[in-house]
C-alpha cells in the first residue's frame, strides 16, 4: 500500500475529517484496495473506516469468512465510488443531478441510511417541469419511488394543464396510462419529451416485481454520522490494535492506530515503519482519565471539558504535538472560567495559556475582578497578574481587587478575618499594592462609607503600607 510522508500531512492542526481525508487521499496505511468499474480502477481504502460506517462492510471484512483479497466492484463507476468512499471519511459531499441517484443506490448496497437520504432529498428538490422525464428516467433505473412519483405528477399535470400553475401537493392520479395512451398519435418531436413516461408505462409490470434491497433497520450504523461512529468505535474499542497501560493503578485503554497516526506526528513515529512500536505502551506518569479525554478529543474533536480537566488534557495534547486542541481550548475560554484557566495554567506551567488568559485580563478587567472565580486565585497567579500590570483600570479598583482576593483567601483557609491575617495572606504581595498613587477622595469616600469600614481599616494598618503611604494617610487625614 501507498506510504506518505507525514511532514507534509500530519502537523496536529488539522481536525479529524482533516485528517481522515488525508490518509484516504495519500493512501498512507490502506489495508484494502478495490478494484472498481470497466477499467478495472484500483482505489485503496482502510478497513477500520469503513466497518466503522458501514454494516455490510463489517459483515464483509469481519468474522472467519472475511475478504482478504481485493475487492471487484465491476458494475460501479470509478468516479461514483470514489465520491462514495470520500463520504465514508469525512461525512461531506457534492451532489449533482449526474452522481445523486448513483449514490443513492450505493447507499442502498451498503445500508448507509444517512447517505441515501441526503441524495433523496436532493433529488426531490431539484425535479421540475423542464426535468422530469429526464429525472423519471433515472427513478426508473435506480428504483427511487418518491422521485418518480413526483415526475409523473408534473408529467400528468403537463397532459392535462400545459402552463397552468402545478399543485404537487395532490394526491397521485391513477389514470396516468389511460391519458399517455389518449396522446400516443402525437408527432413524433412532441412524443420525445415524454420518452421517460412511455419507458416507464411499458415496463410496469417488471418495475412492480423488482425487488429492492431493503436498508437495515437492526443496525444504526448507517444512520449515524462520522463522528458519533468515530466515537462508538472508541466507546466498544471494536478492532482494537493498541493498548495503552496508563497511570499509576496501570488501567488497559483500547485505541485504533489509523486514528492515532492520523492525529499525532509522535504517533505517526510511534507505530509506523520498520520501528514501529508493538506491544502495549506504558504510560506510568499519566493520568488514565486526563488520557482517555484525550483519545475521545482525537476520535471526535469533542470539547466539553471542565477548565482542571481541559488543560490537564493539554498538557498531554502538546507531549504528543496535538496544536490543534489549543485552539479548541481557547475558544472555550469565557468571561466566568478565565480566572480557572489561569490557576491551571500556573499549575502546569504553560506560559502560553498564562499570556492567553492575561488578554482577558486586558480587555475586560473589571468584569473579570467581579467574578466568583478571582477570588480562588493562588497568592502566584496574583503576584503574576499585579507584575504583569495588564489591569488597564483606576489604582482604587487593583486596590479592591487585591484586598477582595485576600478576604476570599482567609475564608478559604478558615482563618478570622482580621487586619494581621490578611496581612499574612498578602505577604509580599501587600507591598505592590499601589497606595501612594492614589487619590486623596479615595481615602475621604472610603472612611465615610459603611460599606468600606472593613477595607479602610485594613489599608490603615501600620504593618501593611510602607514609609510612602504612611505620610500619604498622615496628610490625608490633617486635611
Amino acid at each position: 500500500m501507498a506510504t506518505s510522508s507525514p511532514s507534509v500531512l500530519w502537523h496536529g492542526k488539522k481536525s479529524i475529517v482533516e485528517s481522515l481525508e488525508s490518509l484516504f487521499i495519500s493512501g498512507t496505511s490502506c489495508d484494502i484496495t478495490f478494484i472498481v468499474g470497466d477499467k478495472r480502477t484500483r482505489i485503496d481504502a482502510h478497513k477500520f473506516i469503513l466497518v466503522c460506517r458501514s454494516p455490510v462492510f463489517s459483515v464483509m471484512f469481519e468474522g472467519p469468512l472475511a475478504e482478504k483479497d481485493a475487492v471487484v466492484i465491476p458494475d460501479i463507476p470509478a468516479a461514483i465510488f470514489h465520491i462514495f468512499l470520500r463520504y465514508l471519511y469525512t461525512d461531506c459531499i457534492r451532489l449533482t443531478l449526474e452522481n445523486a441517484a448513483p449514490l443513492l443506490d450505493l447507499s442502498r448496497k451498503y445500508w448507509l441510511d444517512i447517505l441515501a437520504t441526503k441524495c433523496e432529498t436532493y433529488l426531490l428538490e431539484r425535479v421540475s417541469s423542464t426535468n422530469a422525464h429526464e429525472m423519471l428516467e433515472q427513478a426508473i433505473i435506480f428504483v427511487i419511488d418518491s422521485v418518480r412519483m413526483k415526475c409523473l405528477k408534473i408529467l400528468e399535470y403537463d397532459f392535462i394543464h400545459e402552463n397552468e400553475p402545478l399543485d404537487l401537493d395532490n394526491e397521485f392520479y391513477p389514470n396516468t396510462s389511460k391519458i399517455f395512451m389518449e396522446y400516443r398519435n402525437m408527432a413524433e418531436k412532441t412524443c420525445d419529451k415524454y420518452r421517460a413516461l412511455l419507458m416507464w408505462l411499458k415496463g410496469e409490470n417488471d418495475l412492480n416485481s423488482k425487488k429492492v434491497v431493503p436498508f437495515c433497520k437492526d443496525s444504526t450504523d448507517g444512520k449515524k454520522s462520522l463522528l458519533e461512529c468515530l466515537g462508538e468505535m472508541f466507546k466498544c474499542s471494536t478492532r482494537s490494535d493498541v493498548i495503552f497501560v496508563v497511570g499509576e493503578k496501570m488501567k488497559r485503554i483500547h485505541a485504533h492506530r489509523l486514528i492515532l497516526i492520523s492525529r499525532s506526528p509522535v504517533f505517526y513515529a510511534m507505530f509506523e515503519g520498520h520501528l514501529a512500536a508493538k506491544g502495549e505502551i506504558i504510560l506510568s506518569e499519566t493520568s488514565a482519565k486526563s488520557f482517555h479525554l484525550f483519545l475521545r478529543y482525537l476520535y471526535t474533536d469533542e470539547f466539553r471539558l471542565r477548565p482542571k480537566e481541559a488543560v490537564a488534557v493539554y498538557d498531554i495534547a502538546r507531549m504528543f504535538c496535538v496544536d490543534r486542541y489549543y485552539s479548541d481550548m481557547t475558544r472555550n475560554i469565557t468571561l466566568h472560567n478565565v480566572c480557572r484557566y489561569l490557576e491551571q495554567a500556573h499549575t502546569f506551567r504553560s506560559a502560553r495559556l498564562q499570556a492567553r488568559c492575561f488578554k482577558w485580563f486586558v480587555k475586560n478587567p473589571i468584569d473579570v475582578i467581579l467574578t466568583p472565580a478571582f477570588g480562588d486565585l493562588c497568592s502566584s497567579c496574583m503576584i503574576s497578574l499585579v507584575e504583569a500590570d495588564i489591569f488597564w483600570v483606576s489604582e482604587e479598583v487593583v486596590c479592591e481587587a487585591i484586598v477582595f482576593w485576600a478576604e476570599k483567601e482567609c475564608e478559604r483557609l478558615g482563618l478570622k478575618l482580621t487586619h494581621v491575617n490578611q496581612r499574612k495572606i498578602l505577604g509580599d504581595l501587600a507591598d505592590r499594592i499601589p497606595f501612594p498613587v492614589m487619590d486623596n477622595y479615595v481615602f475621604d469616600k472610603s472612611k465615610g462609607s459603611p460599606g468600606r469600614n472593613r477595607r479602610w481599616a485594613f489599608y490603615n494598618v501600620p504593618c501593611l503600607v510602607n514609609n510612602t503611604m504612611t505620610t500619604y494617610r498622615t496628610q490625608n487625614e490633617t486635611k
